[in-house]
C-alpha cells in the first residue's frame, strides 16, 4: 500500500500529493516519480505535508516535475487559510481519518479536522 495519494486537482493544472504517514516526502520521491511518468505527467506539483510536519510555514511544498523532479524547483508555499485547497484536503481528510493517528499532528489538531474545521 502507498503511503501517498496523488490527487488531480480539475480546476486547476496541477497535481496534490498528500503524504499519509509522519514521514517526509522525500522518501518516497523514486515511487512518486514512476507513478508519474506512468500517467505521463509534466507539470506543477504541491506536496502537502500537514501530517508529516503540521500546520505550519513549510506546510505546502510546490515543485516541477518533467519525466522527473526538477529539484531545483522545490520550494515552500503560503497557503492562506481561507483557500480552496485547505477546505478541499479538510474535507479528504475527514473521509480519511485511518491517517489521523500516524501523523505529527496533535490531538486537538486531529479533533478540528474531525470536526470540519479548516486548519
Amino acid at each position: 500500500m502507498k503511503e501517498y495519494d496523488i490527487i488531480n486537482l480539475e480546476d486547476s493544472k496541477m497535481l496534490l500529493i498528500i503524504i499519509r504517514t509522519c514521514e517526509s516526502p522525500f522518501d518516497y520521491l523514486s515511487e512518486i516519480t514512476a507513478d508519474l511518468q506512468n500517467i505521463n505527467y509534466s507539470g506543477k506539483i504541491i506536496f502537502d505535508e500537514l501530517l508529516h510536519s503540521g500546520n505550519n510555514d513549510e506546510r505546502f511544498i510546490s515543485c516541477f516535475f518533467d519525466h522527473e523532479f526538477q529539484t531545483e524547483s522545490f520550494q515552500f508555499m503560503t497557503v492562506k487559510k481561507q483557500s480552496p485547497l485547505r477546505s478541499f484536503l479538510c474535507e479528504y481528510l475527514q473521509k480519511e481519518k485511518d491517517y489521523l493517528p500516524f501523523s505529527g499532528l496533535t490531538s486537538y489538531q486531529q479533533k478540528l479536522i474531525e470536526k470540519n474545521c479548516v486548519i
